[in-house]
């Protein structure tokens, strides 16, 4: 089983202006309702405190996954489906109400997914706030998980065929972490870091015929952005395992993965340019931005 990590983040307070709730009909479209990039709308709501991704194995502890969950991704297994559970609206997973699953396939049956379109609030599968812990779900249809504020927590969370991303940070500060769980067929990046703070992803997170694993926003505003990979296995990735921002100073540490694939040259890890029009600047190890050794990362 892997190794508990810690982290210490000094942080400011979370945004504290309340989300608005968006009313859907059962006619609505995931392009209709993309909201504008903005740096002081509702969808980007920033914290700029600095980012502090050091360990401290004696604070940290993420979520645990059974025994039998373990030798699934071990194994490279798809969580078997329990039942489907359509949604005309998204599920909120709040701090006092956390929300296991009982791996049954949750997805939206009234939004037309399309390539392209950003996440929002109104067309997630579940809305996770700060301090909900959302588990052992499998989610499906295109749709995604929107953690509101920072300070997330998914446990053996599967995403299936997941359009623009399956995990959208969209403001705060805080640490978010992903325990277990896989994507399988999700384009472009799995996990979409636009507010400041940490990812954590942990507990051998199994990825298949998948983007990118994380990727910084480089259009959202120059806070700093970390992740932290400690236990993860690509296979036939399409893309990069992570992509930061250098000039944001984000960090991106990797003390663990498995990739397998056919690429030559693969880049573990990308620096871009932050910026309008973000600019990549360079690939591979390159501390403290692009922080891993060659035994952390085996690429088969």
């Amino acid at each position: 089983m892997m190794r508990l990590l810690a982290l210490l983040v000094a942080s400011c307070a979370l945004a504290t202006q309340a989300m608005e709730m968006h009313e859907m009909s059962d006619d609505v479209t995931f392009d209709s309702l993309e909201a504008p990039l903005e740096l002081d709308g509702e969808s980007r709501k920033l914290a700029g405190a600095p980012v502090n991704t050091e360990l401290w194995a004696e604070n940290y502890s993420p979520g645990e996954v059974t025994t039998a969950q373990d030798e699934e991704r071990a194994g490279g297994l798809w969580p078997t489906s329990k039942g489907m559970v359509p949604l005309t609206r998204p599920r909120t997973v709040g701090p006092s109400t956390p929300f296991d699953g009982g791996m049954k396939t949750y997805k939206r049956s009234n939004v037309a997914f399309k390539s392209g379109a950003k996440m929002t609030r109104a067309n997630a599968v579940f809305v996770v706030q700060a301090g909900g812990t959302l588990s052992n779900v499998i989610i499906a249809g295109g749709g995604g998980v929107f953690c509101e504020t920072h300070n997330c927590a998914l446990v053996n969370v599967w995403f299936k065929d997941s359009v623009q991303g399956a995990l959208h940070i969209n403001s705060g500060t805080g640490i978010t972490t992903i325990t277990g769980g896989g994507a399988r067929n999700v384009a472009r990046r799995v996990i979409f870091g636009q507010a400041s703070g940490t990812v954590v992803v942990s507990g051998g997170f199994y990825m298949v015929n998948s983007g990118r694993l994380f990727e910084s926003c480089g259009t959202c505003g120059p806070v700093k952005r970390g992740v932290i990979v400690d236990g993860v296995v690509s296979v036939n990735p399409t893309a990069e395992l992570i992509r930061v921002n250098e000039n944001y100073n984000d960090r991106g540490t990797i003390s663990k993965a498995t990739i397998t694939t056919s690429m030559a040259n693969y880049p573990v890890c990308t620096r871009f340019s932050g910026g309008a029009t973000p600019r990549k600047v360079g690939n591979g190890a390159d501390a403290p931005v692009c922080s891993y050794t060659k035994a952390a990362v085996t690429i088969k």
